[in-house]
């Protein structure tokens, strides 16, 4: 597993009686909307998964006649 570091939010942000953003959703860094207080968290990120061998596809018959 990889890591990454991520900005979380320390409090719920509402407007009105909506919450537009709970406390601990993850933000992309530079990418946090205003008004939001955040932390520096480091949080695991899966691994790529690796792509599937090919397959030989068998080969084409001959048309009968």
């Amino acid at each position: 597993m990889g890591r990454k570091v991520m900005l979380e939010a320390t409090q719920p942000v509402v407007d009105g009686n909506t919450v537009v953003h709970a406390a601990g959703d993850l933000f992309e860094p530079g990418s946090v909307p205003d008004g939001v207080l955040v932390r520096e968290v480091i949080v695991d990120v899966p691994d790529e998964p690796k792509p599937a061998p090919a397959q030989a596809k068998p080969a084409a018959k001959a048309p009968a006649k």
